[in-house]
């Protein structure tokens, strides 16, 4: 059975981070077996990083699988709904931001909202990075 945990901090950004047009809003970690949402919409964009268990997503008109080793785009201003799995729940890793450049690395990474799903595999430098970004925040 899996016990719901969740750590996050808010950041606050600079000058500087404006003026290069990317800045971290949220960055956290949630374990979960009962993780559902309906209907949100967030003001920044979201990337979700699946590291065990799975859950579903209804986003631009798709219905989504995620698994482990799933990267998952939730963009600003656009109605999503989310849950984990009833049963094995999901672990998941998430960092919320905004801003010009932001846009152009997802578009980089070819997420968007018409495919908003990249399967990564489970790596640990990408686990690495969420951990940094939550420690430095």
């Amino acid at each position: 059975m899996i016990v719901e945990s969740k750590v996050c901090t808010y950041a606050t950004s600079t000058g500087l981070e404006r003026a290069l047009g990317l800045w971290v809003t949220l960055v956290g970690h949630y374990q979960s077996c009962e993780y559902k949402v309906s209907d949100r919409i967030k003001s920044d964009t979201t990337l979700v990083y699946c590291v065990g268990g799975s859950g579903k997503a209804f986003l631009g008109g798709k219905n989504l699988l995620v698994h482990p080793g799933d990267v998952l785009l939730l963009p600003a201003h656009l109605s999503y709904d989310c849950s984990s799995h009833p049963e094995e729940g999901w672990d998941i890793w998430w960092v919320r931001f905004e801003g010009s450049y932001a846009l152009q690395l997802l578009d980089w990474l070819g997420l968007s909202v018409e495919s908003p799903l990249l399967h990564v595999r489970e790596h640990a430098e990408i686990l690495s990075h969420f951990r940094t970004i939550l420690e430095l925040l």
